[in-house]
């Protein structure tokens, strides 16, 4: 006799056969673009942006620096230019040409100089309260051949550098000052350049010592070329070949002018 079913158990086989079997992952649809189609499309957008990159350059030369250089010139150095150029020319092309001569930081170096200088540095010495003398110590330095170099800063040119003057049909330039590049001192190194005179206390040991004043006077030594290289001499030097390398740099300025134009440069 089989055992009689109680509802429990009923209840029981209904679960397990409800029980839901796990079905199989279908494989995603193939898309066709693996890790060499990925790498290919990288490569693409890469080389896509060096080409705007390119662009941006391109029209940044070709189109923003001739209107800052319009902005920066005024309407009075343009008219002046204007009138002073041959039709044919025009005025912001030859001013790009003008500022792609120079470096990156808008210096225009008109001359290197040498400058020679002299250094003396003396000690008196007392000790015991300044009671008892301890001598005296002093060095003469004369260093030659350091060497300066001087620039026109061209971003300083603005309308108000060009002068035109219709009776006298002449263009005049008016050039920014001429200055010292503080971070182009060459100072003398050469042993054989380098001239010292010295004298120590004839106290040995506590007397002021030659060798301790002469490393002063070397330490000082770049200050010193460049107070030389201010002297109204050296500058007036300086001046004459900065005019000479002015003409050569406004050269594509006067074959620019109209035949019966001048061209005058002026340096202060």
């Amino acid at each position: 006799m089989e055992p009689e079913k109680t509802i429990q158990s009923e209840d029981a086989e209904s679960l397990q056969v409800a029980k839901p079997v796990e079905s199989a992952r279908l494989p995603e649809p193939c898309t066709g673009k693996g890790p060499e189609q990925v790498v290919k499309s990288s490569a693409w957008v890469h080389f896509i942006w060096a080409l705007a990159f390119v662009a941006v350059f391109a029209i940044t030369a070709v189109w923003v620096l001739p209107l800052f250089m319009a902005r920066e010139l005024g309407n009075q150095g343009l008219d002046a230019l204007q009138k002073a150029f041959k039709p044919s020319v025009e005025v912001k092309s030859v001013f790009s040409q003008l500022l792609g001569s120079t470096d990156r930081t808008r210096k225009l170096v008109v001359v290197t100089q040498t400058v020679d200088v002299e250094l003396y540095r003396d000690h008196h010495k007392r000790v015991l309260n300044d009671w008892f003398p301890a001598g005296s110590a002093w060095v003469r330095i004369k260093v030659l051949d350091n060497r300066v170099q001087y620039y026109v800063p061209v971003e300083e040119i603005t309308g108000q550098n060009f002068v035109y003057d219709d009776l006298t049909g002449t263009l005049r330039v008016v050039s920014p000052p001429l200055r010292i590049d503080k971070e182009m001192v060459s100072v003398q190194s050469d042993p054989e350049k380098i001239i010292v005179e010295e004298k120590g206390s004839w106290v040995p040991l506590i007397g002021p010592k030659a060798e301790t004043l002469r490393k002063e006077a070397m330490s000082e030594l770049k200050n010193e070329v460049l107070k030389a290289a201010n002297h109204e001499l050296v500058k007036e030097e300086a001046r004459r070949e900065a005019h000479k390398a002015l003409e050569q740099f406004f050269g594509l300025l006067k074959a620019s002018l109209r035949d019966e134009v001048k061209l005058q440069i002026y340096l202060p």
